[in-house]
């Protein structure tokens, strides 16, 4: 359990999740209980340091279970999985552009035209 008493600092997939108005306001009256659980999260986040190494288990584990949550929210779509899924690894950058965000972007109603990304000008990005 977290100083807030939850299991984690993470929704159940992983993702961010809402702090509740009391807990909003339990930290606001206790400054002191906003700082523990801040550092309460960076302790949780230094315990994966092992994600750093590129050819780690923990790394290689991580990275797969990440790249198929991706693939589930763009709904298998072989042609955004291959354009949205990062080949780096995971911790090198941002992995994943947010909770939400990909859904939106294999939504049927919200598809856009995709076009590689050729080179850039100081005006433009060219397509090609």
């Amino acid at each position: 359990m977290n100083s807030l008493g939850q299991k984690g600092f993470a929704a159940k997939d992983g993702t961010s999740f809402e702090y509740s108005e009391e807990q909003k306001a339990n930290f606001e009256k206790d400054p002191d209980s906003y700082i523990q659980y801040c550092r309460d999260v960076e302790g949780e986040l230094n315990k994966r340091f092992s994600l750093m190494h590129a050819q780690d288990k923990d790394q290689l584990d991580s990275r797969s279970s990440t790249a198929d949550m991706m693939s589930d929210q763009l709904g298998g779509d072989p042609v955004l999985t291959k354009r949205m899924i990062p080949n780096f690894a995971l911790g090198c950058r941002r992995m994943t552009p947010g909770s939400g965000y990909l859904y939106t972007i294999s939504d049927q109603r919200e598809r856009g035209d995709c076009p590689q990304i050729s080179g850039k000008t100081h005006r433009n990005w060219h397509r090609g």
